[in-house]
């Protein structure tokens, strides 16, 4: 969200004191150029705004009905196929979505515009990956669609990278510990 800031507030000097030429300006010309800047940076803040207060309601609900064993806030997602197209395109899409991810026994918990579960036991792999100087933790999972089929879909995560190193060992953690069958 800095960035997003940082860059409006350059924009919007840029659009009122840009002009290479030494002229004179009017008034009606300089108050239509901090306005409509000035109303769009208004804009983008309050939508980023409310899209952080629906994120963290959705977040809040999930706690309610479970307490998770760790939340991250912040991250970055794109979501693609396991394939090499959808990992570049990942690396240089514009990562608009931000994301909270939550981390309960069995299954992680991804809170966006929407929720995605995926369960542990759908995970395949989990890796980082560094694609044009960007690094960023790649999950791959089976997509199971109401019909039955699996399709296999990926994940690419950007954020801090201790925290994304955590979740890439807890996730390898669970895939790899032996399921109890309760035979009683």
């Amino acid at each position: 969200m800095k960035n997003l800031i940082f860059s409006t507030i350059f924009l919007f000097c840029f659009s009122v004191f840009g002009k290479a030429e030494p002229r004179p300006h009017s008034t009606s010309d300089l108050i239509f150029r901090i306005i409509i800047p000035g109303i769009l940076f208004v804009l983008v803040i309050v939508a980023e705004i409310w899209a952080s207060n629906k994120r963290e309601k959705k977040t809040n609900e999930l706690k309610a009905k479970e307490e998770p064993l760790k939340i991250f806030e912040y991250f970055r997602i794109a979501f693609g196929y396991n394939d090499e197209h959808s990992v570049r395109s990942a690396a240089i899409s514009g990562w608009a979505v931000w994301c909270s991810l939550l981390l309960f026994q069995n299954r992680m918990v991804i809170v966006a515009e929407s929720t995605l579960e995926i369960e542990i036991k759908n995970i395949n792999f989990v890796k980082m990956r560094k694609v044009m100087l960007e690094e960023f933790l790649q999950v791959c999972y089976n997509e199971i669609s109401e019909s039955g089929t699996t399709r296999e879909k990926a994940v690419f995560l950007q954020g801090i990278d201790k925290d994304m190193l955590y979740i890439k060992n807890f996730i390898e953690e669970r895939m790899n510990r032996p399921q109890i069958i309760d035979l009683t």
